[in-house]
């Protein structure tokens, strides 16, 4: 792959950082065009933000983000077959 686009992104499922990457040949594909996001599990939604990027950098535009579930904060950005509230742990017991 040759001059690639890249974006860093950093989710709650990984320490570290890591890069998305898209081929030139498959970015041009997506210019000028309205393009989905469909993930499994929507949370912090740092992956729909760099993959939004990714795709601003092909030229294309997000018009959609689907998933599965989406989780934390209601997200009004994603739609989901369901969302599900994070809860806080405490030591009380009652």
């Amino acid at each position: 792959m040759t001059d690639p686009l890249t974006v860093p992104v950093t989710t709650i499922g990984t320490n570290q950082a890591q890069t998305l990457v898209l081929g030139r040949d498959d970015a041009a594909i997506l210019a000028g065009r309205q393009v989905a996001l469909i993930d499994e599990v929507v949370s912090s939604g740092n992956t729909v933000k760099a993959l939004t990027e990714l795709v601003r950098l092909a030229r294309g535009k997000v018009t959609q983000v689907l998933a599965v579930a989406s989780e934390g904060r209601p997200r009004p950005d994603v739609t989901s077959l369901v969302h599900l509230p994070l809860f806080e742990a405490t030591n009380e017991l009652g």
